[in-house]
Formats: C-alpha cells, sequence, structure tokens
C-alpha cells in the first residue's frame, strides 16, 4: 500500500469537514461509517496476504461523489461489477479462508441453540444447481436467537455476502461471521416478489440480486425433491430408544420451565402403546401422571387439538438445554431429522439432541396432505375414532348398556362443548387407586375407586362409584375373584403370586361408558369430573383363559391374526349362546350425546375417592 493510500483514511474527516458541511446528516455519518469499516478490512486482507482476493463495498449514491476531490471520488468508485459476485457452491469450496457471496436453496435448518460461550448458533443446509445433492453447511453465530435465520420453509433461498469459506475435518463449511457477513432470505416458490421476509441489519439489497433469485426460484421447481416417506417414521410406528426421522405438525410450544420448551406434535395416527412399571401401591403418593407437563394444557388450547392421533410432547435432552425450541411455528408441518423416542410414565416422548435437525415442510407436500387426508377419513368414520391398535375389536373384558353409540376419543370428551354428557370409548386402565381390591370399598360397604384411564389421545381419571361400582364388578364378589378381574383389566400375567403391585402391565383395550359432571357451579370447566357408568367388568374363568393370547400380546405388530380371530369368533359365539342379554351394535350408530341431565355422581371424600 503505497503512502498516498495510507493518508486517505486520515483525510476523510477532513474532506467530509471542508466539502459536507451543510449536508451534515444522519446519512453522511453512515457514509463515514462505511468507509472506515471497508478500509479497516483492507488492512486485514492485505495482511492476511489476499490482495488478489474479493472487495465488499456498499454503492453510494452518485451525487455523494460531486465535489469531492480525486482520491475521494476514487476512494469511492470502485468497480461494482468486480467485488459482487456470487460463486456457485463447488467453486466457494475451492476457496478457503476467503471471503464470497453465495446464493442457495436451504434444504435443511439445524436446532438453534447456546453456543459455548455468549452467542447463538445455528447450522443451515444450502444447495445450487453445481452441488445439488450433497450441498454445504452453513454456520451462524449472533448476538441472540433473533438475528439468527428464521426459514419459514424448506425450499427457500438465502444470499449470503461476505461468508468466510473454512475447512475442518468433516469437510469445507461456510461461517458466517456476525461482525462483517450479512444474509437475506427469500420465499423459494415461483412468482413470489423480490422482498426478503428477513433480512440482517448489514444487508442491503440491490436490483441485480433477483435475476439470481428468479433463475434459483425456476431450477428449485424443476428439480424439487419430493418428500420420501420411506426414511420417515410415522407415530404409529415408533420405538423406545429408536433414533429416527419423524415428518408431523407442530400443534403447540409452550415453555415448561426457565430454559425448556416442550412441542406438541401430531401426524395423525396412533402411537403403539406401551407397557406400564410403576407399582400401583405408589398411586396414592406418586400416582401416574396424565401428562408430562407439569401444569395441564388449557382447555382452550386443547380444543384447537384434532380429536384423533396422538399428541406426542418433544423436549430437548437434559444436556441441551438451552435448544431455541420457540422460535419453531405452530401451525406447520416439519420433518425432523435424528430425534430419539422414550416412555416416560407410560407416554411417548420425543428428545431433540445437539445433533438433530429440521426443515419446515410447505403445506401441500405430498407426505404432509395425506396425512392430513388420512385424519379426514377417520373423522368422518364412525368405526375409526377407536384406536388403531385394538383392531379388530377391542377385547370383551366389558360389556356396556349403550351399544348403539359410536365411540369417540378421549380428546373428544376433553373438548366437548357441553359440561354434562355421556360417551363410551375404547380405552386401556392404566392403574388404579387404591391399590388392591380389598380396600375398593368403603367401611359401609360402598364402592369408591378411581380409574386411571388412557387412549392415544389423552389421559384421564373416571371414577367408579356407589352402584357403578356394583354394576362394574357385577356384585360383590370375594376378594381373590377381584385380584382376577383386576388382572385381567389391568393386563398383569396370571400367577401364583396374588401380588399385583409388582408387576409390569400390559393393559388390554377395553370398551366402557362415561359421563362428564362438574362438582362446582363456580367453576364449571375447572371442576369436571368424569365417572364409569353402564359398564360391567366380566370375571368368568373361562372367559379370561380364553383372551389370554389378546390380554399377553408382546406387539400389536408380531401377532398372527388368524389363530387370534378364530379362538376370538369360538369366544363369542360361546358368550352369546349363555348370555341372551348380549347385544351386538346393529345398523348405523346414533349421535354420541344422550339427552337428558346426569346427576352429580362424584365422590364426596377430601381425596374424591
Amino acid at each position: 500500500m503505497s503512502s498516498d493510500d495510507e493518508q486517505v483514511p486520515q483525510n476523510i474527516p477532513i474532506l467530509l469537514a471542508e466539502h459536507f458541511q451543510n449536508l451534515i446528516s444522519d446519512d453522511v455519518e453512515q457514509i463515514t461509517t462505511q468507509l472506515f469499516a471497508l478500509d479497516a478490512e483492507d488492512d486485514v486482507d492485505s495482511q492476511e496476504g489476499s490482495s488478489s482476493r474479493q472487495k465488499e463495498h456498499e454503492p453510494e449514491p452518485s451525487s455523494y461523489n460531486e465535489g469531492a476531490p480525486t482520491e475521494f471520488a476514487n476512494y469511492l468508485q470502485r468497480s461494482d461489477h468486480d467485488d459482487y459476485k456470487f460463486l456457485r457452491i463447488i467453486d466457494a469450496m475451492a476457496s478457503i479462508n476467503q471471503k464470497v457471496n453465495l446464493i442457495g436453496v436451504i434444504t435443511e435448518i439445524g436446532l438453534s441453540k447456546q453456543s459455548r460461550g455468549t452467542d447463538c448458533c445455528c447450522t443451515i443446509k444450502i444447495v445450487d444447481e453445481s452441488n445439488a445433492s450433497s450441498g454445504i453447511s452453513v454456520n451462524f453465530f449472533a448476538e441472540n436467537f433473533e438475528k439468527l435465520p428464521c426459514v419459514e420453509s424448506a425450499g427457500d433461498i438465502i444470499q449470503l455476502v461476505r461468508v468466510v469459506m473454512k475447512s475442518h475435518q468433516s469437510g469445507v463449511n461456510v461461517l458466517f461471521d456476525k461482525k462483517f457477513s450479512s444474509f437475506a432470505l427469500y420465499e423459494g416458490r415461483e412468482n413470489s416478489n423480490f422482498l426478503p421476509y428477513q433480512a440482517s441489519y448489514k444487508f442491503q439489497a440491490r436490483d441485480r440480486d433477483k435475476k439470481f433469485i428468479a433463475d434459483l426460484r425456476k431450477w428449485t421447481a424443476s428439480h424439487q425433491s419430493r418428500t420420501a416417506s420411506s426414511d420417515f417414521l410415522s407415530l404409529k410406528d415408533i420405538k423406545q430408544g429408536q433414533q429416527s426421522n419423524l415428518i408431523c405438525k407442530v400443534l403447540h410450544i409452550c415453555k415448561v420451565k426457565d430454559g425448556e420448551w416442550m412441542l406438541f406434535v401430531w401426524d395423525g395416527t396412533d402411537a403403539p402403546p406401551v407397557n406400564i412399571h410403576t407399582k400401583l401401591d405408589d398411586e396414592f403418593d406418586n400416582p401416574l401422571p396424565l401428562q408430562l407437563e407439569a401444569t395441564p394444557l388449557s382447555r382452550n388450547i386443547l380444543c384447537k387439538f384434532p380429536t384423533v392421533g396422538t399428541v406426542l410432547r418433544i423436549t430437548n435432552d437434559k444436556c441441551n438445554e438451552k435448544l431455541g425450541l420457540h422460535l419453531l411455528k405452530a401451525g406447520k408441518w416439519v420433518q425432523f431429522k435424528n430425534i430419539n423416542f422414550e416412555v416416560r410414565s407410560g407416554l411417548w416422548c420425543g428428545i431433540l439432541l445437539s445433533k438433530s435437525k429440521f426443515s419446515f415442510l410447505p403445506d401441500d407436500d405430498d407426505y404432509a396432505s395425506q396425512c392430513q387426508r388420512t385424519h379426514d377419513e377417520r373423522m368422518e368414520s364412525k368405526w375409526d375414532r377407536k384406536p388403531s391398535t385394538c383392531f379388530p375389536w377391542p377385547a370383551k373384558i366389558t360389556d356396556t348398556d349403550n351399544q348403539n353409540v359410536p365411540f369417540v376419543a378421549l380428546m373428544d370428551i376433553l373438548t366437548y362443548p357441553e359440561v354434562i354428557a355421556k360417551f363410551r370409548c375404547v380405552v386401556r386402565v392404566v392403574s388404579i387407586l387404591p391399590g388392591h381390591p380389598r380396600d375398593f370399598q368403603a367401611p359401609c360397604g360402598t364402592y369408591r375407586l378411581r380409574l386411571t384411564l388412557e387412549d392415544p389421545t389423552a389421559r384421564i381419571h373416571a371414577y367408579v362409584y356407589g352402584e357403578d361400582g356394583v354394576k362394574f364388578f357385577g356384585g360383590y364378589p370375594s376378594v381373590d375373584t377381584m385380584i382376577k378381574m383386576c388382572n385381567l383389566l389391568l393386563g398383569v400375567e396370571e400367577t401364583d403370586d396374588a401380588n399385583l403391585t409388582e408387576k409390569q402391565r400390559n393393559p388390554p383395550w377395553v370398551e366402557c361408558c362415561l359421563c362428564s359432571y362438574n362438582i362446582d357451579k363456580n367453576d364449571v370447566w375447572g371442576s369436571i369430573r368424569y365417572r364409569i357408568f353402564g359398564t360391567t367388568l366380566i370375571g368368568s374363568d373361562w372367559f379370561s383363559d380364553s383372551l389370554e393370547t389378546v390380554v399377553r400380546r408382546p406387539s400389536i405388530h408380531n401377532i398372527n391374526w388368524f389363530p387370534v380371530l378364530y379362538v376370538w369368533a369360538e369366544v363369542l359365539n360361546k358368550y352369546v349362546e349363555n348370555n341372551s342379554s348380549f347385544k351386538r351394535c346393529q345398523g348405523p350408530m346414533n349421535h354420541l350425546v344422550q339427552e337428558g341431565n346426569v346427576s352429580l355422581m362424584g365422590c364426596t371424600t377430601s381425596s374424591e375417592v
């Protein structure tokens, strides 16, 4: 650098004072700041021996050059065509440690998280026509989550200015430096406008950008990759401890505690039932929870959820509590990669890892559209409201009075617009309080117990009280008989040991009738309770022996259904022959709600049991 050139930065304030005394404004201050920044960056470049590197300068209005000294005008008038070029990804990968400009299509977005220092960071993957298969990763760093790219959908376009190419053991990637890099995000669809929906504060758009964006949109439309369902699991196929990919719709995002967020996602399918490992004796002091979050979601939020299909909770791993899950958007279809599935308290939970990635899908994505169509078909059917894993029918361990009422899901019951109503559903009894049948009756002989019911959509408490308990147990059987009944209901294998509190449980699907009511007129919705009525637990030895293969099933997917159905048909025929009161469902079903008031049936004790 010549001595004359070295004097330029020092002369700039004097020149500005001499030639722009009457034009002191925010614009001039901005120009001054930019000029000092440019000169400082040029010095860094020269020290690194990269004098041939492309220089980035913001264009200045020509009116500011008029009347300026020659050296000042030359300083401003650098060739805009030479210093503002986009490199193809394949060419940029050869420019290690160089500042380059890139434009590409976004295919993946890493979860935003807190770095080891004070910054927030995230990683996205982009492709272009030169590297459409593998693409390249871009690592972003910013002072806070809000300054990181917030991509609306996979397939959107990102413009990167003055990013640095870096080489690591894992390969070449791109570094976005918050000190001098800038970005802009554009919709990826053809015929969209050319205004970025997000841009960093240093970014300045140019008219010539429109051509690059338009060309990339055309290329994206002709090379658009469809969602490959074979690469992703649906919720009906998840397995504990398995790390896999998932396509789902984000229904809700909530903060469960400081720094920890929880997602509620759905794809219209039913997650498989799992075994219950809690002890029944612990149900009083440590009851099986109805949800994983400490505070249940409000009824207003639940009413926005679909009533068919499992709503899965997703949270971050304990060692990754600083993930920016709150930046995800409710109502969007998302594909997650590298997500773990765990069972907590008998409920499925997705775990996001530090290496988990996601991308938003357009609403008309093929896979998302198919999920929505499947849901709509289940909603229109009177039979598909029951869990898909109870195919072809729930175990006939219980009998109900209202055979002409169609089944509904527990989410239907939780979100029903009326407080007092009657329903028929298919559920699993995952817990009973008190834990032993000898305590099911009060000293006066009145039944009072609480069942924890679940289906793929929700988990609730339902009470059995008074005369409904007499009908449920078929009178007042002996304690040994009631133990066998409860073993059958809870899915406990029959052994010589009569203690059912220590055993793993795999409850079968059973049908029951529920009624809803409230116990506080001043808090109608907050005091809603549910009670079992019109349901009888069938406890005859020959019946429970015949259903042994159904109750003890290890997995719904591993059953050879032909012999099971054959045995089942024989059992039902025998039951029909010996029970004239047995009623089969015939013809179309009526609406699930029966008109009329339901008397207050809640327990009056302080524990409501």
